[in-house]
């Protein structure tokens, strides 16, 4: 492995962010370098007290990470797919580590043409961790009003971009600025404060409506973008998928079937420990961010829904960070208050673990297509039952009578029902036949054998 280079592609990295797709992104980077690889990672950022579309080099955990600063100035929609700094700031990271692989993550806040750059110069690698080619609302495939898009329809598509806010307003541009020039002169940093007053004004600002002709006009955009996706994952060697539903579904699309593999993703042993003993109150846990998407909403109307005879049976805490709906954590905020459930606030990365140990039944109410919650492999380490939408991975994640129970996706009657009966028959949990996680250790040397694989068809092919 020592002549072996590894460029890894994200959209965020830890420490700051530490979602599925960084955590995963960030554990490859610790293997490889672990194996004797040379690693680094190239990946957007948000930073507002920095100048837009600048490059940065940092360090985390020893591997060199090259951060693009994307604070959303976008001039249109184009723009979240094809951003040409983006492409010249990772060209100049290819030119100068000259990597044999360039294994993907995500390419929301960069630019497909990194894809083109990365195939002239190397082996490419892409992981699947959700819908992103073939949705461009973040990848979920759920549209502004809430529906799920179980076929991909470009006029609904720009209907949902209309209603979507996927670049900054003017004022934060100016204020970005503003804040750029004030730390070049003078050393303060505001931006912190800047994000906290943004988040006050979060509310007002998705409850603005779209401008007229706006939906026509990002119709055409969102085909341009089918066609660029389309044009771009030609260029791909070889794709991987945590989950047999998102390999399923993107192929459907239109990848070719020949180059997609279902690779699932796994822990390293002895990373999460075993549950502790069930006590007198059923322990229910949530985790994940309070976002509509993940459907924690559904989860505390299926609590309150309960009698107060039964939740006095168990307790409910939610743990997780807040998104950026402020009318929506608010109204969580008082739905959890009123259904006899608590916060537990945020969770860092190394505590999840022991609160695992502790939950004797973890509930992943989503509403969108999940691929592959790093949380479903924590829970199924610990030894712990999972109740969750039947929907996407998570579906695929949890078979009846192995791993815990599903319940439609929304359906908070049919989610506390099975509450009520978990907790009238608590020892149901108790005889639940949890399937052992994979392991990380396996993940990885087949990870390793598909980059010398591309490296030798790519070879093969010169």
């Amino acid at each position: 492995m020592q002549a072996v280079r590894v460029l890894l592609v994200s959209h965020r990295y830890p420490p700051v962010n530490t979602a599925g797709t960084e955590v995963y992104t960030a554990s490859v980077a610790a293997r490889l370098s672990a194996a004797g690889a040379e690693v680094e990672v190239f990946c957007a950022d948000k930073d507002v007290g920095e100048e837009d579309r600048s490059l940065r080099v940092r360090e985390h955990e020893g591997v060199r990470v090259h951060e693009f600063v994307n604070n959303l100035h976008l001039s249109g929609l184009r723009e979240t797919w094809e951003l040409p700094e983006a492409e010249r700031a990772f060209v100049e990271v290819l030119e100068e580590f000259q990597p044999d692989v360039v294994h993907f993550n995500h390419l929301m806040y960069l630019s497909l043409g990194c894809i083109k750059a990365a195939h002239d110069r190397a082996a490419v690698v892409y992981t699947l961790h959700d819908l992103w080619l073939s949705c461009p609302r973040w990848g979920q495939r759920l549209g502004w009003d809430g529906e799920l898009c179980h076929e991909v329809d470009l006029a609904r598509c720009g209907e949902c971009m209309a209603h979507t806010k996927f670049a900054q307003t003017s004022m934060e541009e100016r204020i970005s600025g503003w804040l750029v020039r004030l730390k070049e002169s003078t050393g303060l940093d505001l931006a912190e404060a800047a994000r906290r007053a943004r988040k006050l004004l979060a509310e007002r600002d998705e409850a603005s409506a779209p401008a007229p002709g706006l939906t026509a006009e990002l119709g055409v955009a969102v085909r341009e973008r089918e066609e660029g996706v389309r044009g771009s994952v030609v260029e791909v060697d070889r794709f991987l998928s945590p989950s047999r539903f998102v390999a399923d579904e993107l192929v459907r699309w239109g990848l070719d079937a020949a180059r997609v593999e279902h690779l699932g993703t796994g822990l390293a042993e002895g990373e999460v420990p075993r549950r502790v003993p069930r006590g007198e109150r059923l322990r229910v846990r949530f985790l994940g961010s309070l976002i509509p998407s993940k459907g924690a909403h559904v989860l505390v109307e299926a609590w309150a829904g309960l009698s107060p005879e039964l939740r006095e049976r168990g307790e409910l805490v939610l743990y997780g960070p807040p998104g950026h709906d402020a009318a929506y954590t608010a109204s969580l905020e008082r739905a959890v208050e009123e259904a006899g459930a608590r916060w537990g606030g945020l969770l860092e990365r190394d505590e999840v673990p022991r609160e695992l140990a502790q939950a004797d039944l973890v509930c992943l109410p989503s509403l969108w297509f999940e691929n592959l919650p790093l949380v479903v492999l924590e829970a199924r380490a610990a030894g712990v039952p999972l109740l969750v939408s039947d929907l996407g991975g998570l579906s695929e994640a949890v078979e009846e009578g192995a791993g815990g129970w599903r319940f439609p996706a929304g359906d908070s009657a049919a989610l506390s029902a099975k509450l009520e009966e978990l907790l009238r028959d608590p020892a149901a949990l108790d005889a639940m036949q949890i399937p052992p996680a994979p392991t990380a250790e396996a993940h990885f040397a087949r990870l390793l054998e598909v980059y010398r694989e591309v490296q030798s068809e790519r070879e093969a092919s010169a």
